[in-house]
């Protein structure tokens, strides 16, 4: 089975942080614009579910991230061999 290198926790947090921001920006106003256009629902409903959707994409990429935390190996731990 091959072993993928995983990230430094640093490289993770940026990535997570870049999600966070744009992802669910980009939810919100693509869900706002499909409402509207295919569906003909009213503003104030759009804005309701596209908030919706946004909140449920924040929740997934904050449980990617605490997958991808509790998955990571412990890199920091040292292992201490007897010598004889």
């Amino acid at each position: 089975m091959a072993k993928f290198a995983k990230t430094s926790p640093l490289k993770a947090l940026l990535f997570y942080s870049i999600l966070m921001i744009t992802l669910p920006v980009a939810a919100f106003f693509c869900t706002q614009a499909l409402i509207f256009q295919l569906f003909g629902i009213p503003p104030g409903e759009g804005y309701l579910y596209a908030t919706a959707v946004s909140v449920i994409v924040i929740h997934v990429i904050l449980g990617l991230f605490v997958y991808e935390a509790f998955t990571e190996d412990d890199r920091t731990s040292v292992v201490i061999q007897k010598e004889d």
